[in-house]
């Protein structure tokens, strides 16, 4: 039965063809595909181009069985042959074979990247991404059509609670419940596009929005006598660069003057031929960057460039470049078969006959070949790289292919591949910062180069204004890198507090949850490299992530939204079985409370499981009291106050059956991941048990970055967690179940045919003060980012401690992914000894005990300042005694079991100078081994301690060193030699107290008798000395006391003197001498006298004394 098509659906299509812009239409019904002919045929009659391509993108299975394929294949044998008749054959199975179909399943749709189609069909709706969503509708040339098919459904809202393939990979063990957040705001958005029809599979227009009931058709343009400013530019530079050869052939190829100019750039870095540019175009989709680069290769060629190479994903993704250079070619003259051929692939399932390569011959040989990413090793010979849709490449393959020869990089910055910004973030960086460095300066052959960028703004597959392009970047938040909000005014981080985002209010497609939407996803992208439409799905709909913001003081008389500073996603790991907030949940007051409202915050205090609470009232209202209590989910029973029963399940919980399961199949379960890796590195059952959370990502506003925003925000996070920003009414009381809000139930109760889709009403507030919401029970925080130097060091301030390292680079970053915790403060752990941190003290000395050995092999080539903050060693013994220090304790085995006595004399030999440092090249890892494990409390510096790591620990050898550490070789060699002869004499007094511990000793019995026996004093050595000593110095104090006899001195005095001494002047009786001494003789011979005899009297007795002790021989001593 025929029926009339809806003028608004035949007005829709025709608008769009006349003005070049695109439609969607949702076809709701299990025959949706019936109405796709009519679709098509419809865009066919609008449009004045032959028959349009149609993609078709599907899941896994067509709705086209083997049968209709066969029945396809005689059609189309009937239809070559004349003898089909088109009103027997069903019409749907004519468009299959006369509609130039292209198949392609969601897994794949990534060959599709440069390719344009009048159509797209998506089917399976479940399975769609935001990714696919992008890749595939960015296919579409203007005036095209996307039609998206949806199943029979009893209301659009249905949408809201439905199970996405995608949902799968958010579940874990204790968070099953995804929300299709993305969904609802997915729907709120078609209804707001206004360039989108929903409608039934008859063709029955459905009313979701006001502006679908009135569509008229646009006004044909008529033939303006003036052109745009930009058109009169671009007609410029053609009739400027007309005689120009071959820019001038090349430029009539050109549509807009961003091409034009894009062109223009890539030539003048070909006829230059220093083989020394690098040129990197940068654009949205469908700005021309493929035909931009067609052409310039073209013009390479009649530059006389022989070797060629192109890369791409995908060759499929050069399908729209080769097509240019064909162009180009014949726009300067070249004839294909006669002076050139282009070769299609053979391999028919994988390359689908895509263009691989195309040989030249003209003026000589010349060859334009297709090479596959990873195949670096081929560009020995290249002359000029090309490297197409470079952002879906991974970046450390992009950075292999750079090289000494003319390089052309091509991305796209918002789009299909994602907003993967690892391209503009850090390759073009590094490439525009090594620009500036003269070749002579660096050894580095990238230094010197020449580097412009190029960008191009201005559509050409489709006109500019599209309202499918809005609707997909509003949607997916592609175009936020323009949207980065400016902040008024940079507040101090002491003043900023953090907010919980209600994601059910974020979603929902409000005017003001939208704009917050857009400046923190604009914060992600300005903020990360690593970025896809496929994060948006993740926030709304994963039930284990949550967002925290950071905003400045907040004036409530200004009625403006905040400043975003910086942004926080966290998702929760795991927590245990039995939580205490559970426990807490079923608590009981133990006194009776009579009429009365709360004055004062609770003081509770934990007994045993119960808890205790004492309140102050000061009213008689008990009305008042019960509505107050209630707010805290505390009902009003007469007699004894109670909790509700409810329960916080944090999320994440994870069995220990489920943790035992997992290390005996050696399989990881998708989600939770520092649990289960922290399961799998340890083998430990009983870490999954514990509640955690996992900080995603943290995202700073560009205009606050490295100001102390990201540390207040890390902090603030840690004390919410650890219920120091809480209110004590709040710390032991569980919120109060909140009923979901059913979306399904918020819909009209009427049909397809008459429903309406507006945003939900009576949303909980976005922003939610964390002193206002309890937190979560967790026992640590985690991180899991990739590995540099700047970030490690930024957690490691917070007391992040590693406990993981992969040891294989990431394929898309070429960055060691890390994991790292910090344990909370946790009244449900008990700890033994009072480690740095706390119960993870034992795993993180584990892990720096296996990273020590990994550095020579894994993590060889990795950065000596990362690896040393990575194992964090102590270098600094100082507060040690020495005598704790020279002992063998740390080593835990003899010295001999680790260092053979001739090591010994080689390590003595060299630090004496007498060999070179290679004879003991074999005991530096050992030695490194030791000191890294703090078995050898040598202090050094940290320039000794590098060479230490990058000798001992990477087997790396001085040139290597000489590069990385910036230093001579003769300033790397005398460090090492100066730690070596700090080794040697460790190692040498170490030796001493063996040795010393194993000399012979006599035996405590036998040493008892032997003194018994001399009759000798059991005292100590020391003991005995100092009373030796101190004999010594009364005999001498006593031999000395008499020079110094005042008696004795008295006999050189002269009595009166001066009379004396000028009687002896006057008289002339002494001569003075050459030195000047006079003598006089004194009158004073009495004292003299005395002062003999005393001496004689001394020496009788001494004489006496050496008489005795001879025993009285007269025996003569022979000489």
């Amino acid at each position: 039965m025929l029926k009339k098509v809806d003028e608004r659906i035949r007005t829709l299509i025709e608008n769009g063809v006349k003005a070049r812009h695109r439609s969607i239409f949702v076809i709701v019904g299990d025959k949706s595909r019936d109405q796709i002919v009519n679709l098509h045929h419809l865009l066919n009659k609008a449009s004045a181009k032959p028959r349009r391509t149609v993609l078709w993108c599907y899941k896994d299975k067509l709705d086209i069985s083997s049968h209709k394929k066969k029945r396809a294949k005689e059609i189309k044998k009937l239809l070559q042959s004349g003898q089909l008749d088109p009103e027997k054959v069903d019409a749907f199975s004519l468009f299959v074979e006369t509609g130039g179909l292209t198949y392609c399943q969601y897994k794949d749709s990534e060959r599709i990247l440069g390719n344009t189609f009048g159509m797209c069909i998506l089917q399976d709706f479940e399975a769609l991404t935001p990714n696919l969503l992008a890749r595939t509708i960015e296919t579409v040339e203007g005036g095209g059509l996307i039609v998206l098919m949806l199943r029979t459904l009893s209301s659009l809202t249905s949408l809201y609670t439905m199970v996405m393939d995608v949902h799968e990979r958010f579940r874990t063990e204790s968070h099953a419940k995804p929300t299709a957040r993305f969904n609802e705001r997915f729907l709120l958005s078609l209804a707001s596009c206004k360039a989108c029809v929903v409608m039934d599979d008859e063709l029955n227009v459905l009313p979701i929005s006001s502006h679908i009931e009135s569509i008229t058709p646009v006004p044909v343009d008529e033939e303006s006598e003036g052109l745009s400013e930009a058109q009169r530019d671009l007609k410029n530079l053609k009739e400027e660069l007309i005689d120009a050869f071959p820019v001038g052939p090349l430029i009539k190829k050109c549509c807009t003057l961003d091409q034009g100019k894009a062109v223009t750039t890539f030539l003048d870095a070909i006829l230059d031929k220093t083989l020394r540019s690098t040129v990197a175009l940068l654009a949205a989709r469908g700005r021309g960057k493929s035909a931009a680069l067609g052409l310039s290769i073209a013009g390479a060629i009649a530059a006389g460039y022989s070797n060629i190479f192109v890369t791409a994903p995908s060759p499929e993704n050069l399908k729209t470049l080769f097509e240019f250079v064909r162009n180009g070619l014949e726009a300067l003259e070249y004839k294909e078969h006669l002076d050139f051929d282009v070769v299609k692939s053979d391999n028919s399932y994988e390359y689908k006959k895509a263009t691989i390569r195309m040989n030249i011959y003209k003026q000589h040989r010349q060859t334009i070949q297709y090479i596959q990413p990873h195949e670096h090793a081929k560009l020995s010979q290249v002359e000029l790289l090309v490297v197409d849709e470079a952002a879906a490449i991974p970046l450390p393959t992009v950075k292999s292919l750079i090289g000494p020869y003319l390089i052309f990089l091509s991305s796209t910055v918002n789009g299909y591949e994602g907003t993967g910004r690892s391209l503009s973030l850090k390759l073009l960086q590094q490439l525009e910062e090594q620009s500036r460095i003269p070749a002579k300066s660096s050894d580095n052959s990238l230094s010197g180069r020449s580097f412009t960028k190029v960008e191009l703004s201005e559509s050409i597959r489709y006109a500019s204004g599209d309202p499918i392009e809005t609707w997909l970047n509003g949607l997916l938040c592609l175009d936020v890198t323009n949207t980065v909000p400016n902040i008024t005014r940079l507040p101090p981080p002491s003043e900023c507090d953090l907010y919980y985002v209600n994601r059910d209010t974020l979603f929902s497609y409000h005017k003001e949850s939208e704009l917050i939407l857009q400046q923190m996803m604009a914060l992600y992208v300005a903020s990360h490299y690593k970025n896809s439409p496929n994060d948006l799905q993740l926030l709304g709909d994963a039930p284990a992530h949550h967002l925290f913001v950071l905003l400045g003081p907040v004036d409530e008389s200004k009625n403006h939204l905040p400043d975003i500073l910086c942004v926080i996603q966290w998702s929760s790991c795991s927590s245990s079985s039995s939580s205490t907030a559970a426990t807490l949940a079923r608590s009981r007051w133990k006194k009776k409370i009579c009429s009365g409202v709360v004055v004062e915050p609770w003081k509770t205090r934990r007994v045993g499981k119960w808890v205790v609470v004492v309140i102050l009232v000061n009213t008689n209202s008990e009305a008042v009291l019960e509505q107050k209590f209630k707010k805290f989910g505390i009902v009003f029973p007469i007699g004894i106050q109670q909790l509700l029963d409810s329960k916080i399940c944090l999320e994440g919980q994870i069995s220990r059956e489920s943790a035992v399961r997992s290390l005996s199949d050696g399989h990881q379960p998708s989600g939770d991941q520092i649990p289960w890796k922290f399961c799998e590195q340890f083998q430990d059952t009983d870490f999954p048990l514990l509640s955690g959370a996992r900080i995603v990502r943290i995202a700073v506003h560009p205009s606050a970055m490295r100001l102390g925003y990201g540390s207040i925000a890390v902090e603030l996070l840690t004390r919410y967690f650890e219920g120091q920003m809480t209110l004590m009414t709040e710390i032991d009381v569980d919120e109060v179940e909140k009923t979901p809000v059913r979306v399904s139930e918020a819909a009209e109760k009427v049909s397809l045919l008459e429903e309406k889709i507006k945003p939900r009403a009576d949303l909980p507030p976005l922003f939610v003060n964390l002193r206002e919401r309890p937190p979560e029970k967790l026992h640590y925080l985690g991180v899991s980012f990739g590995l540099t130097l700047d970030l490690f060091r930024f957690w490691r301030r917070h007391k992040f401690a590693p406990f993981y390292i992969c040891q294989i680079p990431s394929a898309v970053t070429g960055e060691h992914a890390c994991m790292v915790i910090k344990t909370l403060d946790s009244d449900d752990i008990e700890v033994s000894g009072s480690g740095q941190f706390g119960f993870f003290s034992p795993f993180y000395k584990d892990f720096r005990l296996r990273f020590a050995r990994l550095l020579g092999s894994s993590f060889r080539e990795m950065e000596y300042k990362l690896a040393m903050s990575v194992l964090d060693p102590k270098i600094n013994f100082t507060e040690l005694e020495p005598s704790a220090i020279a002992t063998s304790d740390g080593f835990g085995t003899s010295l001999n079991e680790i260092l053979s006595p001739y090591d010994m004399k080689r390590l003595e030999a060299y630090c004496n100078n007498l060999v070179d440092f290679h004879m003991i090249l074999d005991l530096v890892p050992v030695l490194a081994q030791q000191y890294f494990q703090e078995k050898i409390s040598v202090t050094m510096s940290y320039a000794q301690a590098s060479v230490l790591l990058c000798m001992g620990l990477q087997n790396q050898n001085v040139t290597y060193i000489e590069g990385a550490m910036k230093l001579e070789r003769q300033q790397i060699l005398s460090l090492f030699i100066k730690t070596m002869r700090k080794f040697q004499k460790y190692l040498h007094n170490v030796a001493s107290k063996e040795i010393e511990s194993t000399l012979p000793r006599l035996r405590e019995p036998v040493l008892m008798e032997l003194i018994r026996c001399v009759g000798a004093y059991s005292v100590s050595l020391e003991h005995d000395l100092n009373e030796a000593a101190k004999e010594v110095k009364e005999k001498m104090k006593a031999e000395t006391a008499g020079l110094l006899d005042p008696e004795l001195l008295q006999q050189y005095a002269i009595a009166d003197r001066e009379a004396d001494f000028e009687n002896a002047l006057q008289n002339g009786a002494v001569k003075i001498s050459s030195s000047g001494l006079v003598s006089v003789k004194s009158s004073r011979t009495n004292t003299v006298k005395k002062h003999d005899k005393r001496k004689e009297s001394r020496k009788g007795d001494k004489k006496r004394g050496n008489l005795n002790n001879g025993h009285g021989s007269n025996k003569k001593k022979k000489v």
